[in-house]
């Protein structure tokens, strides 16, 4: 019998699978198949704002090379009630991708996106791929531009609406400072138009002649919702997870029954992914393969092949294989590493599983290894 939890995740999961694509295949896609491409959606939206490039010099129908970036202004203003003048400060415009700038601390920093006017300037921060916050990031950057700028708005933009800044290692008086300013734009959010797809891309594509043109402002808005869907799913998802971990599995036979084993089976992808984002800041590269023979997620430490962690997730258990070497010839004897382990596969490394519902003790263990194994080298490397 299906129980009241668990039939809102199902729900759930089911509301999100409304959107109908106008095209057969996602083309961008192509440039988001494996992890997360930290500057991909950057890339394109600077493209589409900026007056001067290929976008909209290429558009024969589109006089206006500032059309994009004035509509965004337009937007920006309307929904979070600002009052950026267009023609007085942004009349002349460079758009400009990863500006790094050098931050008071000593330190540099690298805008995502900087629309640069007369003494004037609007910061764009893209966390589409729910990148985490840096220290202090948002009033480091607001303070190094109003130097020399006017910042007439910081807009912060997620994947959807759950993400915040972290304004937790915030002063008081930075926080007053930018709370005026600060806008979080979700990239999209069903049922409200105070989001980019709605806000922004969709006024651009009714503002656009070209077809071309038209159809790639189109595929790029429908990349974006379904992101929010895969979102929604993978939240559904992971809630479903958590319920099977504390119930058990279960056998429905009602209704629910053909959408339950659709959910299950997607539970591994899902892991694999949230491997990703809880890694991705540990260690120097990771990424994901979720394909139909199995599903990877891929650490690697050191800048050194040959030192990574691959993890395998099913709905029985989590393969974990360990490579460490630190050249072709040799392992580490290293009794407190291989006190983490459990045996050498005699063709994959060390080798190590864990109950497919116990991902927390999946993660801190990780966690400790890699942590070790950054010691190990740093000490090996002294030694040298």
């Amino acid at each position: 019998m299906i129980t009241e939890e668990l039939k809102k995740i199902i729900e759930r999961y089911k509301a999100s699978k409304v959107f109908k694509p106008s095209f057969a295949y996602d083309v961008f896609s192509l440039f988001t198949s494996k992890g997360n491409k930290e500057n991909f959606h950057s890339d394109i939206i600077a493209n589409l704002l900026n007056p001067n490039s290929h976008f909209n010099k290429s558009n024969s129908t589109n006089p206006d090379k500032s059309k994009y970036l004035k509509l965004f202004v337009k937007f920006v203003n309307e929904d979070f009630n600002l009052a950026i003048n267009f023609d007085e400060h942004y009349a002349e415009t460079k758009v400009k991708e990863e500006f790094t700038i050098n931050l008071g601390d000593g330190t540099k920093g690298r805008i995502d996106i900087l629309i640069e006017g007369e003494k004037h300037c609007i910061i764009i921060e893209n966390k589409m791929n729910d990148a985490p916050d840096t220290i202090r990031q948002l009033p480091k950057y607001y303070e190094t531009m109003k130097m020399d700028y006017i910042v007439d708005a910081i807009i912060y933009l997620p994947k959807d609406d759950k993400k915040k800044p972290n304004k937790a290692d915030w002063k008081p008086e930075e926080n007053d400072a930018i709370k005026k300013i600060l806008n979080i734009l979700p990239a999209y959010k069903k049922g409200n138009g105070k989001n980019l797809v709605d806000g922004w891309l969709k006024p651009c594509i009714e503002a656009t002649k070209d077809e071309d043109c038209k159809r790639i402002l189109q595929q790029y808005s429908e990349h974006i919702i379904k992101l929010y869907e895969e979102s929604v799913d993978e939240s559904s998802i992971w809630d479903l997870y958590n319920y099977v971990v504390k119930n058990g599995g279960l056998e429905l036979n009602d209704a629910n029954k053909e959408i339950y084993e659709e959910m299950k089976h997607k539970i591994p992808e899902v892991l694999t992914k949230w491997l990703y984002y809880d890694f991705r800041d540990k260690v120097d590269d990771v990424w994901v393969d979720n394909s139909k023979k199995y599903h990877l997620c891929h650490l690697r430490m050191l800048g050194n092949e040959d030192c990574r962690i691959d993890i395998y997730s099913s709905l029985e258990i989590f393969d974990v294989y360990v490579f460490y070497l630190m050249d072709k010839s040799r392992d580490i004897p290293c009794a407190s590493l291989h006190s983490l382990l459990v045996e050498k596969h005699p063709k994959y490394g060390y080798h190590k599983t864990f109950d497919f519902k116990d991902y927390s003790g999946l993660v801190k263990w990780v966690e400790n290894l890699v942590k070790e194994m950054k010691t190990i080298y740093a000490s090996a490397s002294s030694d040298n």
